[in-house]
């Protein structure tokens, strides 16, 4: 007789398998459909594994709740001890720390959630990396951030526990509601005003053309400097890393991009994030650049291609994520990266085609 447990490995791999296979056909709905049996057997196996690659499913196919339910359940597993797992409910002291360190992004995109969880309690303490702590409390008045360093005291002190994966099972659980619950990071004002004075003439268009994620296909910067030298603009380097080869690469090619060396674009995200609240326009690949640019409500234009087998959080379909207002896709699909460029040319004609010029705003 085959043992349960051997059962739902094997119900669950025909589903997971099934799911995999609509995806790469297109079929959405099939796919989700398939994806979220997948995940209620993943559950009750209770391994990392199946519920790693099921999350990763319902990421691709835009099932936020889901795919944050099944996270959250990995962070539990894998840090089974501490204060229980917050369900909403009204406790004194709730901390919110970003239990997978890997990527920066995360918390920056699902830092608006705060304010909605800290209404609930009496208390609420984030842990957060160094590097966002300044940004965090400007933008969260009321809320205390504390670095991730001090993790162990602070979470033996709480009532409750709640990962950013939590935080989406109460108050993220679909697109209406995720965009109803917008609220931005916000830069420092001072610094903002100084930039701008700096950069300007305008129109102000913040360019970053490059991922530390070498497996993503990304535009070359000879179209990239096609792209731009249609339009006559004051272009800003938001670009982090060693990036002075390529500006001469731009250059050449008869683009001029101002880099401020005063900023650090990987290491001072509250400078960073002054610098992209001083654009008119952002125009990125999908990086870090483009995650804050989006928190921070910063009109954004993303050349992407969504490529099935990389965890990224755009939808497989459409032009907006909800999690960003002011981000717009241009996607590749199928096309070649001139044409998409070409596509993206396009769209800053258009959106500054009466010459605007940048007031000294702020």
């Amino acid at each position: 007789m085959v043992q349960p447990d051997a059962e739902l490995q094997r119900t669950w791999r025909h589903r997971i398998k099934e799911a995999e296979a609509y995806l790469a056909q297109d079929h959405f709905e099939r796919a989700l459909e398939q994806a979220r049996l997948a995940a209620e057997i993943a559950q009750s196996i209770g391994n990392i594994g199946p519920l790693k690659r099921t999350a990763a499913i319902l990421q691709k196919l835009s099932d936020w709740e889901a795919h944050a339910r099944m996270f959250a359940r990995i962070e539990r597993l894998r840090e089974p001890s501490g204060p229980v797992e917050w369900d909403g409910s009204h406790v004194r002291t709730l901390v919110v720390t970003e239990r997978n360190n890997e990527h920066i992004g995360r918390p920056i995109r699902f830092a608006r959630l705060l304010r909605q969880a800290a209404s609930r309690v009496d208390k609420c303490i984030v842990l957060a990396e160094r590097r966002l702590i300044s940004l965090f409390r400007r933008s969260f008045p009321g809320i205390e951030i504390r670095a991730l360093d001090q993790a162990t005291s602070t979470i033996e002190a709480a009532d409750a526990i709640a990962g950013y994966q939590t935080l989406i099972t109460l108050f993220g659980r679909s697109d209406e509601e995720i965009l109803a619950g917008f609220r931005s990071l916000v830069a420092e004002p001072n610094q903002i005003h100084e930039m701008r004075k700096r950069y300007l003439p305008g129109p102000l268009i913040g360019i970053s053309w490059g991922s530390t994620n070498t497996r993503k296909s990304l535009p070359t910067l000879i179209e990239w400097a096609r792209s731009m030298s249609a339009i006559p603009a004051t272009y800003v380097s938001l670009q982090y890393g060693d990036v002075d080869a390529d500006i001469e690469e731009f250059a050449k090619s008869g683009v001029n991009i101002v880099r401020d060396k005063t900023v650090d674009a990987f290491n001072d995200i509250d400078a960073l994030a002054a610098q992209i609240s001083a654009m008119d326009t952002v125009v990125s690949v999908s990086n870090t650049t483009v995650h804050l640019a989006g928190a921070l409500g910063v009109e954004t234009y993303v050349v992407v291609d969504v490529d099935r087998n990389l965890s990224l959080i755009w939808p497989l379909e459409g032009t907006t994520v909800p999690w960003y207002p002011s981000i717009s896709l241009i996607r590749k699909d199928g096309s070649s990266w001139p044409q998409t460029m070409m596509r993206l040319q396009n769209t800053l004609r258009d959106r500054f085609a009466d010459g605007e010029r940048s007031a000294d705003r702020v």
